[in-house]
């Protein structure tokens, strides 16, 4: 499946960077360096804890991040 999803989202963007996680830390910072790389957007591909994990990351690094989120259902 990651292989699928690298090739349609490189499509999308000049510069894709694919980040897996393992557990809940790793997801909150992954998070938070999207905030503080300032990246286009941002693709979650996971459950609503996923999505929840990343979104909490994401305000932790800043209050109203202004970064498009797509999510993935997997």
């Amino acid at each position: 499946m990651l292989p699928l999803m690298q090739s349609r989202l490189g499509t999308l963007f000049e510069e894709l960077i694919v980040t897996v996680t393992a557990g809940a830390d790793d997801l909150g910072k992954a998070a938070e360096r999207t905030v503080a790389e300032n990246c286009a957007a941002v693709y979650v591909a996971g459950g609503d804890g996923t999505v929840n994990g990343a979104l909490r990351g994401m305000l932790d690094a800043s209050p109203s991040p202004a970064i498009p989120i797509g999510i993935i259902p997997f």
